[in-house]
């Protein structure tokens, strides 16, 4: 009896999987179900220069605790945000300037568009903080942003975006054309939870070049990939994930490279019950 119990069971899991893997479910965001939100982002950089035998790293932790607020204007609505307080762990940046840091993130704030409950990159508010690495807070963030498609998706199914948008360089901001591919990695047995992933690259726009005689000679790309976790049913990202490279830069005879890594998930209470 028993071991007929328990073939009953795993044949059921077994259906229930075969049947989340086959099944089409509408993919989609919805921040506009409650007023207030919170979110925690953990930003990592590791720079690594390579000069001759000699190889040294420095790395730069950043976490950012946001509220964001539900907010109508009169294009519809748009999500508020305010970075609540920062905590800073660096060896690149010194004591004075990891002040700094904190300082010009603390209280500062930006907003996104909604379309369809779902936030989007539409705004011109960036800020770099830091004049060593030119990192930008605001298009970190964007990045984490899942383009998410219209149609309803199944295990398996990829989809593309493309577009030019400003990216911060040792050169100074240069739009770049970018380029992701994301595929539905898995489905949970309820199709609750659907597990994306995404890789991209980017490279600065023909024009831009054209019109640089500096980017002639400083080629800007770069690549990386992202992951994120979405709960289906209650239309809220669970988490994201980015991991972006620079390829290695020449400069006064040593290689300089850039590794970073960023997080973002909602804070508990964030959760709608």
């Amino acid at each position: 009896m028993r071991k007929a119990m328990l073939s009953s069971i795993a044949l059921c899991f077994l259906v229930s999987a075969a049947a989340a893997k086959k099944a089409r479910i509408p993919l989609a965001l919805d921040y506009t179900q409650r007023p207030d939100w919170a979110f925690v982002m953990n930003y990592n950089a590791e720079r690594t220069i390579v000069d001759g035998d000699s190889t040294s790293r420095a790395r730069t932790q950043i976490r950012c605790s946001m509220s964001a607020k539900l907010k109508k204007v009169y294009e519809g609505q748009r999500l508020a945000f305010v970075i609540d307080s920062v905590r800073i762990e660096s060896s690149l940046y010194n004591q004075e300037q990891q002040q700094s840091i904190a300082a010009k993130l603390t209280g500062a704030d930006f907003s996104l568009g909604i379309i369809n409950g779902c936030p989007v990159f539409d705004t011109l508010r960036t800020f770099s903080v830091s004049e060593i690495s030119r990192w930008d807070f605001v298009l970190q963030f964007a990045k984490l942003l899942p383009d998410l498609p219209a149609q309803p998706v199944s295990r398996g199914y990829t989809w593309e975006r493309s577009g030019v948008y400003p990216v911060s360089t040792t050169v100074g901001e240069v739009p770049c054309d970018i380029y992701r591919l994301y595929s539905i990695d898995s489905v949970a047995a309820d199709t609750s939870r659907v597990c994306i992933s995404w890789q991209f690259r980017y490279a600065a726009s023909e024009r831009a070049v054209e019109q640089s005689s500096v980017l002639k000679k400083v080629p800007v790309s770069g690549k990386g990939m992202g992951t994120a976790v979405i709960d289906a049913k209650r239309k809220v990202l669970l988490e994201a994930n980015m991991r972006f490279e620079t390829p290695p830069a020449s400069y006064g005879g040593k290689k300089i490279q850039w590794v970073e890594k960023t997080s973002l998930k909602p804070a508990d209470k964030a959760l709608p019950q």
